[in-house]
């Protein structure tokens, strides 16, 4: 099953953590925001309030996957 994602990342204007969160929807079921890293989430709750509070920003898949290692 297909699980609602999105790419955000921190809208904090330092280097802290804006969210880590354990949660079986997010891919790899654990994600941790911060920094300009971009983090592909599932819309769960806290990431939903934490993007309504500014501390998460939402960001173009194809941003995204232009910063992928290689």
């Amino acid at each position: 099953m297909s699980k609602d994602t999105i790419f955000v990342k921190s809208g904090l204007n330092n280097n802290d953590v804006a969210l880590w969160e354990k949660h079986p929807d997010h891919p790899g079921q654990e994600i941790f925001v911060a920094g300009e890293t971009e983090v592909e989430a599932a819309k769960t709750p806290r990431v939903m309030r934490a993007s309504a509070d500014g501390k998460l920003v939402e960001v173009e898949k194809k941003a995204a996957a232009s910063t992928s290692k290689k």
